[in-house]
């Protein structure tokens, strides 16, 4: 299987973005034990070298990021 790599501008940064949030909240959630940050991170940080395409990675890390706004509303 080949894996195909999308080496384009709006893709390169929509992954800088979301993986530069992803970095903040590992980091965030390991010093402050946060379980639900830290995993949330920890997907934001590895899932763009994975996704092609500026809208997928945009609209998978908001997705993402909306599951953690939620379980921490819940009180996780």
């Amino acid at each position: 299987m080949m894996w195909s790599m999308d080496f384009s501008a709006g893709a390169l940064l929509a992954s800088l973005i979301v993986s530069s949030i992803g970095a903040g909240l590992l980091v965030y959630g390991k010093k402050a034990l946060r379980l639900p940050h830290f995993l949330c991170g920890l997907a934001l940080s590895i899932y763009p070298f994975f996704v092609t395409g500026a809208g997928w990675i945009l609209g998978i890390g908001a997705v993402l990021l909306v599951g953690l706004w939620s379980a921490v509303r819940a009180g996780m």
